[in-house]
C-alpha cells in the first residue's frame, strides 16, 4: 500500500512535471512567439513607415516637376510678351542649374515605381524635353527679331540654327511665328497631355502605395490578434506589455489612416485645381484664336469684323483676369505683395466703376443704383488699383449671381478717422442666390466654390474672394459678410485712407441761385441737397413727376423760377412731354436751366434733344461735378447737352513716345493720334533723352517711358531729362508705361522722377485719361 502510494505520487509528481514542462514550455513557446511577432508586427511598421515616405516624397517629386514646368512655361511666355532678357536667363536657369523637373524625375525613378508608373514619367519628360527645344527655337525667332547679337544669348540658343525658310522670314515674320507656337494650340496641347501623364501617374501611384498600406495594415492586425490569443497564456506583465503595445499600435493606425485620407484629400484637390485651371485659362485663349481669326476671315464685313474683334477683347480680358488672380495669390502668400500709397481720386474711381457695372448690369436686365453718403474728401491716398480690384470682385459676383429683375446697390460712406484720415466704408448689396451658411465659413478659402455646379453655370477660378481678403487685411482693413440662401448678398468693407490735397472749387458765388432736385430715390436725392447747400445753393426736393410739376407751377406763380431743375429723366414719354412744355411756357428771361443726369448719358441724349433738357450729367455726381458744371453754366462756358465725362479729345498735345517694343509702339501710336495727339516715337532711353533735349522748350506735354529699354531704361533716361538745365526738365510730364505693374516698380519709378504709372497690356480709357489730365492742366 505504501509503494503503491509512492507510485501513485511519484507519478502524480511525473505528471505535475510533465505539466510543468509542457507549461514552461508553451510559455517558453509563447514568449518566442511573441518576441517573433513582436519582431515581425515592428518589421511591419517600418514597413508601413517606408511606404508612407515614398508616398511622401512621390508626391514632393510631382509638385517640383509641375512646378519647373510651369515655371519655364511662364519664363518664355514673359520672354515673349516683354523681350525682357532676364525672363530668358531665369528660363536657362532652371534648365541647367537648378533643374527642379530633372531632379524630380530621377527621385521618382529612385523610388522603384512600375514599368507602367515609369512610363508616365517618361511620356512627360520626353514632351517636356520637346518643348525645351521647341522654346529654343522661339527663344531663337525673338532674338534675332529684336536684332540681338548672338553674344548677348544664352550659349544654347545662341548656338541653335534656324532652318533656312525661319532664317528668310522677316523679323516682324519670326516674332510672330514664335509667338504663334507658344500661344498656339500645339504649345497648350503638349502641356496638357504632359500634366495629364503626370495625373495618370499620380493616380496609378496613389493607387499601388494605398493598397499595399492597406494590405500591411491588415497583416498587421492579424498578427496583433494571434499575439493577444497567445498572451492570454503567458504572464500578466506580457499581458500588460500587450496591452500598451495594441495601444501604441491602434495609435499608429490611425494617425496613417489620418494621414493617407489628407493626402489623398490634397492629391485630389490639386488635381482638380489644375484641370480646372487648364480648362479655364485654355476657354478664354481659344476664344480669342477663334474670334480674330473669324474677323480676318471677315475682314470686308465691316461690323461683322468689329463684333469679332470686340469679342476676342472681351476673352483677352477675362484670361488677363485669370492670370491675375492666379499671379496676385501667389504674391500674397509669399509675401511680395506691397501697396501702393499715392494719391487718387476716389469720385472718379466710384465713376468709372459705376458706369461699367450700370451698362452690365442693364444687359443683363438687373437694377443697378449707387448711393454716395458724406463723400466730401474726393482726394485720397492710398492703393487705387487695390481699392478698384475688391470693388469689382464684388460688383462682378454681384452680376453673376442676380437674376433678371434683381437689384444692385453700391453704396459709398466716408466718415473722418483719427490723423488726417478718412474712414470709407463700401457696401455692395444684390437679391441674388445667396449663399448657404455651411459655405460662408469657407467662403474666403482658396479655390472654393459653393458646389461644381457654381463653377460650371457661372465661371471664375473660386480665388476672387481670398485674394479680396488678403488686399483688405493688407490695407489694415475689414471685411465683413452677410448672406441668405435665395434671398442675396451684401458685402461690407471698412479701409482708411489718408487725405491728399483736394482740387479747389470754383469759389462761383450761388447765393442768388434756386435749384429743384428731382430725384425718385430720397437717398440719392439728400446727397445732391447736400452738395447743393455746400455751395450754398437754395435747394427744393421732389420725388414725383406730379410734385415736380406743382414744385414748378409755384414757383411761376411765386415769380420765382428756379435756375435749375437737377434730376432724373421721366420715364414715360408723356411725362417727359409735359415737363418740356411746362419749362418751354416760362418766360425765356427766367426760364430754368434743365440738368438731366444718368449712369450713361448717351442712353437719354436722343429723347433729351427734343425736349427742354439744357444738359446731362453722368452719374454718380460728386460736389465737385456740380460746381464744375453750374460754374460754367453761369459764367457762359459750357454748351449745351454738354456731358461731364472724361473723354475729352487730345487735340493739339504733343507726345514724346519711349517704346522699344513695335507691336506696343504702333498700339499705343494709333490710340493717341486717332485721339487727336501728335506723337514721336524713340526706340530706347538714349534716344528719348536726345530727342528731348533736340526739341524747343515746352514742346513736349507728355512723355510716355516705358521702364524696360534698352541702352538706356526707362528710369535712367527719366533721371536723365531731370537733370538738363531746361526750363521744361522738371515740369515736362512723364508718365512710365510698362509690363512690370508691381507696386516696388510704381516706387522706383516716381522716385526715378516720373509724375504716373500705366501698366500693361494698355488699357485706352486709361491711357487717355492719364493725358488727358495733364493736357487739362495746360489748355484748360
Amino acid at each position: 500500500m505504501e509503494q503503491e502510494k509512492k507510485n501513485k505520487g511519484k507519478g502524480g509528481k511525473n505528471r505535475l512535471m510533465v505539466f510543468s514542462y509542457i507549461i514552461i514550455i508553451l510559455s517558453v513557446i509563447a514568449t518566442g512567439a511573441i518576441a517573433a511577432m513582436t519582431s515581425v508586427s515592428y518589421s511591419t511598421n517600418l514597413q508601413i513607415t517606408a511606404k508612407e515616405e515614398k508616398f511622401l516624397k512621390s508626391k514632393e517629386a510631382i509638385t517640383s516637376f509641375i512646378s519647373g514646368s510651369d515655371l519655364l512655361t511662364n519664363d518664355i511666355w514673359s520672354f515673349a510678351n516683354t523681350k525682357d532678357r532676364t525672363y530668358m536667363e531665369a528660363y536657362w536657369t532652371e534648365v541647367q542649374v537648378t533643374r527642379s523637373r530633372d531632379k524630380a524625375v530621377q527621385t521618382l525613378i529612385r523610388l522603384n515605381i512600375s514599368p507602367v508608373e515609369a512610363s508616365y514619367i517618361q511620356s512627360a519628360k520626353a514632351s517636356s524635353d520637346y518643348l525645351i527645344e521647341s522654346e529654343t527655337w522661339a527663344m531663337r525667332m525673338i532674338c534675332e527679331s529684336e536684332g540681338m547679337a548672338t553674344s548677348e544669348m544664352p550659349e544654347r540658343v545662341a548656338s541653335y540654327q534656324l532652318s533656312a525658310a525661319d532664317s528668310a522670314l522677316t523679323n516682324e515674320q519670326k516674332e510672330n511665328n514664335a509667338k504663334q507656337f507658344l500661344f498656339g494650340y500645339d504649345y497648350s496641347t503638349t502641356k496638357f497631355e504632359i500634366r495629364q501623364s503626370i495625373n495618370e501617374f499620380d493616380m496609378k501611384l496613389t493607387t499601388r502605395l494605398t493598397k499595399e498600406i492597406n494590405e500591411t495594415v491588415n497583416y498587421s492586425n492579424r498578427l496583433s490578434f494571434i499575439t493577444t490569443i497567445m498572451m492570454v497564456f503567458s504572464i500578466l506583465g506580457l499581458v500588460a506589455m500587450l496591452i500598451i503595445y495594441i495601444l501604441l499600435r491602434n495609435s499608429s493606425s490611425k494617425r496613417l489612416a489620418v494621414a493617407l485620407k489628407e493626402a489623398e484629400a490634397a492629391s485630389s484637390a490639386k488635381s482638380y485645381f489644375t484641370s480646372r485651371m487648364s480648362h479655364e485659362i485654355r476657354t478664354p485663349l481659344n476664344a480669342v484664336i477663334g474670334y480674330m481669326s473669324l474677323a480676318n476671315s471677315n475682314i470686308k464685313n465691316e461690323s461683322k469684323a468689329k463684333e469679332y474683334i470686340e469679342k476676342s477683347d472681351k476673352a483677352a480680358h477675362n484670361l488677363l483676369d485669370i492670370v491675375n488672380d492666379v499671379l496676385d495669390l501667389s504674391a500674397i502668400e509669399s509675401g511680395r505683395m506691397q501697396l501702393a500709397s499715392a494719391s487718387f481720386s476716389i469720385a472718379q474711381l466710384i465713376s468709372d466703376i459705376s458706369l461699367i457695372y450700370y451698362s452690365q448690369a442693364r444687359s443683363h436686365k438687373i437694377f443697378f443704383k449707387n448711393i454716395n453718403v458724406g463723400l466730401k474728401d474726393e482726394i485720397l491716398i492710398g492703393d487705387r488699383i487695390r481699392t478698384n480690384q475688391i470693388l469689382t470682385n464684388f460688383l462682378s459676383n454681384a452680376c453673376k449671381f442676380t437674376p433678371e429683375g434683381g437689384q444692385i446697390v453700391l453704396t459709398t460712406v466716408q466718415e473722418k478717422a483719427e490723423g488726417n484720415k478718412v474712414r470709407m466704408t463700401y457696401i455692395v448689396s444684390d437679391n441674388g442666390i445667396g449663399m448657404s451658411e455651411a459655405f460662408q465659413k469657407k467662403l474666403f478659402t482658396p479655390y472654393e466654390q459653393q458646389d461644381t455646379s457654381i463653377g460650371q453655370k457661372y465661371g471664375g477660378t473660386g480665388l476672387g474672394l481670398s485674394i479680396v481678403k488678403k488686399l483688405v487685411e493688407l490695407m489694415g482693413g475689414t471685411i465683413l459678410c452677410f448672406s441668405s440662401q435665395g434671398k442675396g448678398t451684401t458685402f461690407k468693407v471698412t479701409i482708411e485712407y489718408g487725405i491728399g490735397t483736394q482740387e479747389p472749387l470754383t469759389n462761383t458765388d450761388y447765393s442768388s441761385c434756386r435749384c429743384l432736385v428731382a430725384e425718385r430715390g430720397k437717398q440719392y436725392s439728400s446727397t445732391l441737397v447736400s452738395y447743393l447747400t455746400d455751395l450754398k445753393i437754395k435747394t427744393d426736393s421732389s420725388y414725383t413727376h406730379e410734385e415736380t410739376v406743382a414744385k414748378i407751377n409755384e414757383s411761376i406763380q411765386n415769380h420765382q423760377s428756379y435756375n435749375f431743375i437737377l434730376g432724373e429723366f421721366p420715364e414715360d414719354k408723356k411725362k417727359i412731354d409735359e415737363l418740356a412744355n411746362l419749362v418751354k411756357s416760362i418766360n425765356k428771361d427766367s426760364r430754368p436751366v434743365v440738368i438731366i443726369d444718368s449712369y450713361d448719358t448717351t442712353e437719354i441724349k436722343e429723347h433729351a434733344e427734343e425736349g427742354a433738357v439744357n444738359y446731362l450729367i453722368s452719374r454718380p455726381i460728386f460736389e465737385s461735378d456740380l460746381d464744375k458744371l453750374l460754374s460754367s453754366i453761369i459764367n457762359g462756358n459750357s454748351k449745351k447737352l454738354a456731358v461731364n465725362e472724361n473723354r475729352s479729345s487730345l487735340q493739339g498735345i504733343k507726345v514724346l513716345l519711349c517704346e522699344d517694343n513695335k507691336m506696343n509702339s504702333e498700339i499705343a501710336t494709333s490710340i493717341l493720334e486717332m485721339n487727336g495727339a501728335e506723337v514721336t516715337l524713340a526706340e530706347n532711353g538714349r534716344e528719348a533723352v536726345e530727342k528731348f533735349l533736340a526739341s524747343k522748350e515746352d514742346y513736349y506735354d507728355v512723355i510716355l517711358m516705358d521702364l524696360m529699354m534698352p541702352i538706356m531704361s526707362g528710369n535712367q533716361a527719366t533721371e536723365a531729362i531731370r537733370k538738363t538745365n531746361r526750363k521744361d526738365a522738371s515740369s515736362v510730364y512723364i508718365i512710365a508705361m510698362t509690363a512690370n505693374a508691381f507696386v516696388s516698380d510704381v516706387k522706383q519709378a516716381l522716385a526715378s522722377g516720373m509724375n504716373s504709372f500705366i501698366s500693361k497690356p494698355i488699357d485706352v480709357k486709361k491711357l487717355i485719361e492719364e493725358v488727358s489730365k495733364h493736357k487739362k492742366e495746360k489748355y484748360n
